[in-house]
Parts: structure tokens; sequence; C-alpha cells
């Protein structure tokens, strides 16, 4: 019995060394499979960047519209902006057109002194800021505007 024993011992530790070795050498096979199945939400992130505007003090970044599925709950599909800068101008003026048509659709004004925005909706499209209203952050401010539909494209 004590053969039997050893000798599975011997078995487990060779099959453990080899194992380990594989899957070591193997690494970059896993990494690979696990990185494509990893991705964040849209929710979270904003969805994809569609423009970046450049100013002197700070940047405009307009999200593509992101859709909510099935608006169980009420919500609608939102546009993400987000407002980043180094040091803040004490007020931030931008004219929004989020579905690239050539036309404005949204004004935003943010008074940072303040720490308020203005919206204004200049499609008359029944734009709205979500019920979150501005995120602010120590060099960004991010807004979300609920779009009642897609954009036909």
């Amino acid at each position: 019995m004590k053969k039997i024993m050893a000798l599975c011992g011997y078995i487990w530790a060779i099959l453990a060394i080899a194992i380990t070795g594989y899957g070591f050498f193997n690494i970059s096979y896993f990494e690979s499979i696990m990185s494509n199945q990893i991705e964040v939400s849209k929710n979270w992130t904003g969805g994809n960047i569609i423009e970046v505007k450049r100013y002197k003090n700070y940047s405009v970044i307009i999200h593509e519209q992101v859709e909510q599925g099935q608006n169980l709950f009420g919500e609608s599909n939102f546009v993400q902006v987000d407002f980043c800068y180094e040091l803040a101008p004490r007020v931030l003026d931008e004219q929004i057109d989020y579905n690239e048509d050539g036309i404005d659709d949204f004004k935003i004004v943010i008074d940072n002194a303040k720490q308020s925005y203005i919206f204004e909706d200049l499609s008359n499209k029944d734009l709205r800021v979500s019920k979150e209203g501005m995120l602010i952050y120590e060099h960004a401010k991010k807004i979300r505007i609920l779009v009642s539909k897609r954009i036909e494209e």
C-alpha cells in the first residue's frame, strides 16, 4: 500500500509540474482569451467618442448616442458630453451638434464658480439633462443629455 501511495504522489507531482509549465508558456494565449470577454458597459463610459473640440484652456468631448435597452424604467437613450480642463475657466459655453447634421442641437453653459449649469434645447427634439445632472470631478465635468430616440443613419 505504501508503494501505491508513493507512486500516486510521484505521478501527482510530475503532472503538477507539467501543467504549471504548460500554463506558464501559454500565458499569452490565456490572456488574449480573457481580454476579449471583458468589456466595460457604455453606460459607464458614455459610449465611443465621436468628436473632441480643443480650446486653449479646456477640451469638450462628445460621445456617441448610447441605447439603454428596452427603456423599462423610463430611461431614454443618452449622449454624454465631457468638459476636461487643467485650470477651470470661470464659464464654459458650448453649442453641441451630437448627431453631426451640421445644426447645433443644444447649448450648455457651465458656471464653475457656482458649480451650476444652464441647458438649452436648440433643436426642439425634447432633449433634457439626465436625473444625475452634472457630474463634477477634479479636472472634468460630465453631463448626460437624454435623447428620446435613436439617430437615424
